[in-house]
């Protein structure tokens, strides 16, 4: 493999539109003699140790000993709570019967992302999307802080989407 996985990686895959290419990109500042890795499942893979296990076992042959997954006790418990809590809400976000459950959806999502890491940009970027639409589409003046909530996810949008295509994108 070009590059090991980790349940929380410092680099993402992004797909090259222009080049049509795989591209690989630091989520963060990577040090010197610091393994570079990706994670190799997304959200729709699952998201606690269960299935991350099980999808690595059956798509890879290899078991994750990553930090993420080496984690026990109180420290494992409570990932756990917050990566089934993540599964729960991406699994309902479709049957969210108003504006403001999907953006309270989402922004519980966002957060929850930032907690547990290993949650791909990307799906990240798409819940920026969906809840940037959603908010468009509701904006009519009956809701004071929608221009807010929209400011707020194109700003986000575009800081992730620098990060993972660059400036030019």
């Amino acid at each position: 493999s070009r590059v090991n996985h980790s349940c929380v990686p410092n680099s993402e895959f992004v797909w090259n539109n222009e080049l049509q290419t795989q591209d690989l990109r630091a989520l963060k500042k990577v040090s010197e003699g610091e393994e570079i890795t990706a994670n190799y499942a997304d959200v729709e893979d699952g998201l606690n140790k269960e299935y991350r296990q099980s999808f690595l076992l059956n798509n890879f042959m290899f078991e994750c000993c990553c930090v993420c997954c080496a984690k026990v006790g109180p420290e494992a418990d409570q990932d756990e709570k917050l990566r089934q809590e993540m599964m729960m809400l991406h699994h309902q976000l479709d049957n969210c019967a108003s504006a403001q459950e999907i953006v309270k959806n989402i922004n519980r999502q966002l957060k929850l992302s930032k907690m547990i890491g290993g949650v791909k940009r990307q799906y990240c970027l798409n819940l920026l999307n969906i809840g940037y639409q959603t908010v468009n589409s509701e904006v009519d003046g009956s809701h004071k802080n929608w221009q807010e909530v929209l400011l707020a996810y194109a700003t986000r949008a575009s800081k992730i989407s620098t990060l993972l295509y660059g400036s030019e994108f």
